[in-house]
């Protein structure tokens, strides 16, 4: 939708739009969890690392993603970018892309009476 209102063209089959895309359906399988049946077959030769094969886990696509950091430095790699691109699309003025933020608290103590 923002790149549509912005008139800005990122392949969605191509980084950074498909990381994006890849974050979504990662959080909206935490969100909204489903059960999901795995299962696996195929033919081995039991001399072939038999114990590893049969002690490995089935892994849905979010699980394969977070075994190592590569998708989360992917991931934000991707979203600086898009964030990048939309911010130059967008009209002044333009605000940092990131910041960090400030603000001010006090509290006073009221005496009773």
């Amino acid at each position: 939708m923002l790149c549509e209102k912005l008139k800005v063209d990122i392949s969605r089959a191509n980084r950074p739009r498909n990381t994006i895309f890849e974050l979504f359906a990662f959080r909206d399988s935490i969100a909204y969890g489903k059960t999901k049946h795995l299962s696996k077959s195929e033919a081995r030769d039991v001399n072939d690392q038999l114990d590893a094969y049969l002690g490995g886990r089935l892994l849905i696509d979010w699980q394969s993603n977070i075994r190592t950091s590569d998708f989360a430095l992917r991931a934000r790699e991707d979203a600086e970018k898009a964030m990048t691109i939309l911010r130059k699309a967008r009209p002044e003025p333009k605000e940092a892309l990131f910041t960090f933020g400030i603000g001010t608290h006090s509290a006073s103590l009221i005496e009773g009476k």
